[in-house]
């Protein structure tokens, strides 16, 4: 029976409550309470097992039937069930083919009820071996093998889900980001105190000090949410603010006595917000003139979440010191990619010279794309990874035995891992957001060496129009059109001029641009006076013959 124990003491998807002081099998005084239930949820419970404590203290468990065949659980002639090695791993928790398996004998519910808060409570149980499920499909644990039960819904692990309005961006443009920020009450069985966020920002980006949040509970309404702490100093390099979100609230207390007494705020365990409660922080960060162009313009926010009350602002985590025993883990991330093209005109005459004192304007339609970057990781048994309990992942392997190698003691750890046996991948998920459309406008003159640039360009068209030609040239008579595409699969831009394909170097499309001198107009004494006095002489030597005609015939008479 020592299986058996080791199984009813443990904490995956079943829960045990047998009577403490008396044989009788099936007294109704049992109560199971779900803590961390998420309202609205509708909650299941089977009984799976009778159980029955004798007057020696021992406890059996008989299942009204015959078990299938099965690695899990054994079942005698008398219908007494008894746990296999197979139905527990190296943490004391069921595995997960025990786990599916109990799932298999559920019958008739005994009870079915909807989350009205966060506690969910099954009372006037008879004495058995217990299977709650929720509609979450959560997987629910045991913390207590008395009459009165405690269970933890894991309903969620803690997670992180940034946005961008747009992807690609002009300098001077103003960029929306959105954080979404389930409010996940418990890492395993601990619960959570309170939340950090990190928020980094590449430098061609200023953060506008405009943070706000709006809560929603289940498919409540939003509301304005302001308990929560901004922080934009004491920060690593690269971070722009940490905001800090209590998660209970607290209470005082005394530590120490006589002159030593300190008063020292704690928390109390209550938490402040339901567990299907999730908090949405918007701001904005505005384009500098350290725009890239064909590169990444990357925004990258992290989330980290412990059970110390900070008494100053914290400081961003740093990894701990490398101990053998003590496995360090990272969590989900995201980060938002942007790109960004510039056009580079240059100004010269027909032997290639540059000019200057042009003037030009750009508008078009940019179209703008956002990626994001997501940081998860998925069950792999080939992967390098393994879970932690505090919802973390590691590369570094549990230690199932402590041994000595030299001077440093290796001490069993897989009391920190969710399990031993199953391994995860870490991938990169990048995700498409949706397309806006911003009209682009903008002017200016060529610079001393006959350049003007315009930058912080999406995809689109553009018309680029000379507005003031060099002195002694003329005007450009037909716009420029630029055609500006974005290869999603490269990342990288390409472009046509006038219909012509032109050369995209890490995301600037140059060209050249030629004005041509005046042409001479006719002056006085040109060809349009010359045709006045070619005609007049040719009307007056007409004169002139007509005059000696007449003068001739006369004298013949």
């Amino acid at each position: 029976m020592s299986n058996m124990k080791k199984l009813f003491a443990l904490a995956v998807a079943v829960l045990l409550v047998f009577s403490l002081g008396t044989s009788v099998l099936a007294a109704n005084d049992g109560k199971i309470t779900v803590a961390n239930a998420a309202i609205g949820e509708t909650y299941t419970i089977y009984k799976i097992f009778d159980a029955k404590l004798g007057e020696n203290g021992a406890i059996t468990y008989n299942y009204d039937g015959t078990l299938p065949a099965n690695d899990y659980f054994t079942q005698d002639e008398n219908g007494f069930v008894d746990a296999t090695e197979a139905a527990v791993d190296a943490n004391g928790d069921l595995t997960e083919g025990a786990i599916e398996f109990l799932g298999t004998l559920v019958d008739e519910a005994v009870d079915t009820k909807v989350a009205e808060s966060a506690t969910v409570v099954f009372d006037g149980l008879e004495y058995g071996y217990y299977y709650v499920t929720s509609s979450l499909g959560a997987v629910v644990t045991i913390d207590s093998t008395n009459k009165e039960a405690v269970v933890i819904d894991k309903n969620g692990a803690p997670s992180i889900n940034k946005t961008v309005n747009k992807e690609e961006a002009t300098v001077g443009e103003t960029l929306i980001f959105t954080i979404e920020v389930p409010l996940v009450q418990y890492e395993g069985t601990k619960m959570i105190t309170e939340y950090y966020v990190f928020d980094s920002m590449d430098d061609c980006m200023t953060y506008n000090n405009d943070l706000s949040a709006t809560i929603k509970v289940g498919e409540g309404a939003a509301t304005e949410f302001t308990a929560y702490d901004v922080y934009t100093d004491t920060l690593a390099e690269g971070q722009d603010f940490l905001v800090v979100l209590p998660m209970q609230s607290t209470t005082t207390i005394t530590e120490g006595e006589g002159d030593e007494a300190v008063e020292v705020t704690v928390y109390d365990g209550n938490f402040l917000y339901d567990s299907n409660a999730v908090v949405v922080f918007t701001y904005t960060a505005t384009v500098n003139e350290n725009v890239k162009v064909g590169e990444a313009m990357k925004n990258y926010v992290e989330l980290n979440w412990n059970s110390v009350t900070p008494t100053t602002p914290p400081t961003p985590p740093t990894p701990p010191a490398e101990l053998p025993t003590e496995p360090n883990g990272e969590g989900p991330n995201d980060e938002t990619v942007d790109f960004s093209a510039k056009i580079e005109l240059t100004k010269v005459n027909a032997d290639g010279e540059t000019l200057t004192g042009a003037k030009f304007s750009i508008s078009g339609i940019s179209t703008n794309v956002s990626y994001i970057n997501e940081t998860i990781f998925v069950e792999d048994a080939n992967g390098e990874y393994w879970m932690l309990k505090n919802g973390k992942f590691t590369t570094t392997a549990p230690v199932t035995e402590s041994y000595t190698v030299g001077d440093i003691t290796y001490l069993a750890n897989t009391d920190k891992y969710d399990s031993i046996e199953t391994k995860y991948s870490k991938i990169e998920v990048v995700t498409k957001e949706t397309t806006e459309v911003e009209n682009i406008v903008a002017e200016g003159y060529v610079d001393e060496n006959g350049i003007i640039t315009f930058i912080g360009l999406g995809e689109g068209e553009y018309t680029i129009t000379e507005l003031v030609a060099p002195d002694g040239y003329n005007l450009l008579v037909n716009p420029i059109i630029v055609n500006v595409t974005f290869d999603e699969e490269n990342k990288v831009f390409t472009a046509t001029l006038d219909g012509e394909d032109v050369e995209v170097i890490d995301g600037v499309i140059a060209f050249d641009v030629v004005n041509n001198e005046g042409s001479v107009l006719p002056g006085t004494g040109g060809i349009g006076t010359t045709i006045f006095y070619v005609l007049g002489g040719l009307l007056l030597v007409g004169a002139a013959v007509l005059l000696i005609s007449k003068k001739l015939a006369s004298a013949k008479r």
